[in-house]
């Protein structure tokens, strides 16, 4: 029986033990070890970054995935290094082979775009190239690299649909160069990159699943899983659980498995939190310290604006101008807006505040993710936000930005 063969069947087990069922335990099967627990290869790194393009002030970050238990989303292996072209050099050790994921941000206000990628970062010599003109990413060295990374990015299929995308997202980068004052798009060029991004996912998805059936190493279809955004979650979860016996001392195992148990909880509790249904009350305190309580509020205005930030977030931070704007205009006619922060740390959330004059009810527990309000409203990211019906507590919207937020106050508060 093949790996996704028995992760087909896995999933009516994980969605059992989802349910309250017991799960059996994972016993050695005696056929040449194969659950037998693998040793991680542990040693030194020595990453090098080579870049072209990138502007003055542009930052480098190097991260990975917290732990479920830790209020941080990921963990800085490499925090904000300023750009140093055309190398720069990062040197540490891993206890495992691991995803990371590498960030390379240029100033504000630069035309230059934010670079997101992931790799494999393990001991020996890694070179990573970025060339910020042509968007090409190059990765070599690394055995978990070149089998796992490098086997879609590099297919001669995946590179040609990355050409034609290329092609379409300039086409439509010069459209909008002379086209800026209109709010619509272009539904062509998006739907023509749309087209072409599940046709990436789909060979992707192929590739890593050629992987995933045709090796022995558990490290290697723990990096396969990973990079597979076709996966549904308990899909991916019941992978996670086939490779138990062989990674279960392995910390990113852990990591991968408990951040999913907590996505499908998440995705529980957000199909009780939507429009139509009641808002869930929560205490929390003000920045300064007093204590707050949801329902405190309901009543006293027509309508709430419950908005899930954080200073960290850059578009909830560039929205914050804008629900300004709406506050000012629709506060004294029955309109407020009361904030939670999935802050961590009381400075950060204090000078966010400071610097952006938030005017309205702006409370937090400082937990961040591991916060009982962000788990009871399933928040996996922000921004996110519920308007509120204050006379009865119903939520009659969801996730307003902009214009839309606009429109719905001006048909509800006319």
């Amino acid at each position: 029986m093949t790996f996704l063969n028995r992760i087909a069947i896995g999933v009516f087990v994980v969605l059992a033990a989802l349910s309250g069922c017991d799960r059996a335990p994972v016993t050695d099967t005696g056929q040449g070890g194969d659950t037998a627990f693998v040793e991680p290869v542990a040693g030194d790194y020595t990453l090098t970054i080579r870049t072209s393009g990138f502007p003055e002030g542009s930052e480098v970050t190097i991260y990975k995935p917290a732990p479920v238990t830790s209020p941080e989303a990921v963990i800085f292996i490499h925090d904000r290094q300023p750009v140093e072209e055309p190398v720069m050099t990062f040197n540490g050790s891993v206890d495992e082979p691991m995803i990371a994921s590498i960030d390379i941000k240029p100033p504000s206000g630069s035309d230059v775009r934010y670079q997101r990628f992931g790799f494999v970062l393990e001991p020996g010599n890694i070179d990573v190239m970025v060339n910020a003109e042509t968007h090409e990413i190059t990765i070599e060295g690394g055995a978990y690299n070149d089998q796992t990374v490098n086997s879609w990015k590099r297919h001669p299929a995946y590179l040609a649909l990355e050409r034609d995308a290329k092609e379409v997202d300039d086409q439509y980068y010069a459209w909008y160069q002379k086209n800026r004052h209109i709010e619509t798009g272009h539904p062509e060029f998006e739907k023509q990159l749309e087209d072409l991004r599940v046709k990436k996912e789909d060979l992707r998805h192929e590739i890593l699943a050629d992987i995933i059936e045709g090796t022995a190493d558990p490290y290697a279809k723990l990096h396969a899983l990973v990079q597979d955004r076709k996966l549904s979650e308990s899909e991916y979860l019941a992978g996670l659980i086939e490779l138990e016996p062989q990674l279960k001392y392995s910390e990113r195992w852990q990591v991968y498995k408990g951040r999913i148990e907590n996505r499908i909880k998440a995705l529980e509790a957000q199909s009780g939190v939507g429009v139509g249904t009641q808002i869930k009350d929560f205490e929390a305190n003000h920045l300064d310290g007093r204590k707050f309580q949801l329902s405190d509020v309901l009543g006293t205005k027509d309508y709430i604006l419950v908005e899930f930030w954080a200073s960290w977030c850059g578009p909830c931070r560039a929205e914050i101008p804008h629900m300004k704007q709406a506050y000012a205009e629709y506060a004294d006619k029955g309109f407020e807006i009361l904030s939670f922060s999935l802050d961590h740390e009381m400075e950060a959330w204090e000078d966010a505040s400071i610097q952006e004059d938030l005017p309205w009810i702006n409370t937090g527990d400082l937990k961040a993710f591991t916060s009982p309000v962000a788990k009871m409203y399933g928040v996996l990211a922000i921004p996110r936000n519920y308007l509120v019906d204050g006379s009865n507590g119903e939520i009659v919207a969801m996730d307003l930005r902009g214009d839309d937020l606009d429109t719905k106050l001006e048909e509800l508060l006319k």
